[in-house]
């Protein structure tokens, strides 16, 4: 028997918003049951999760909605915010900055980020920003890999404004203008 999706997903949809959250949950699940990467499905779930005070559960499929629909601002604004709320706010701060140079302009990226810098001690801030986030390297090496490398230059430089102490900035750099010679 086949299961369609959209179908799935319009009455969770409808259920959430006519507050039936168990309804809406068992038609989010079963829509990521056949489809578990479905961005909308992790999404709508995340939210009735953290709804019902799961935070780190709905943490986790904020990141997955984010991972698959990293074009949607809106994924990262939740993304962040849920972060925050599971007081990680190192990490909250990392996925801000990589937003930003990833190009994300969704109103209050900024403000985030300079609320983050008003709660993290400054002393962790300057810490913190001698490593660079891991997918923002792994950004950088699929850039590499696939031969981008105007691309690769120009976020690696942006990288290496941003966090001037990370050896592995450098490194890829190093790379990208041994190749591109």
């Amino acid at each position: 028997m086949e299961v369609d999706l959209n179908k799935v997903l319009k009455a969770g949809i409808k259920a959430h918003k006519s507050g039936n959250l168990v309804g809406a949950e068992r038609n989010y699940r079963n829509c990521l049951e056949y489809q578990p990467n479905h961005e909308l499905a992790n999404y709508k779930l995340a939210i009735i999760l953290d709804q019902k005070g799961l935070k780190r559960d709905a943490l986790e499929l904020f990141k997955k909605a984010l991972e698959v629909k990293p074009n949607k601002g809106h994924y990262w604004i939740r993304y962040i915010e849920q972060l925050i709320a599971c007081e990680e706010l190192r990490d909250a701060y990392n996925v801000t900055v990589q937003a930003k140079l990833i190009g994300v302009n969704y109103p209050g990226i900024s403000e985030i980020e300079n609320r983050l810098r008003r709660l993290i001690p400054k002393s962790n801030l300057i810490n913190f920003k001698k490593t660079t986030p891991a997918g923002l390297i792994s950004l950088l090496g699929e850039y590499y890999k696939k031969g981008e490398l105007a691309a690769a230059l120009n976020f690696g430089e942006q990288l290496s404004i941003e966090f001037p102490l990370d050896p592995k900035i450098t490194f890829f750099l190093g790379q990208i203008n041994v190749t591109s010679k």
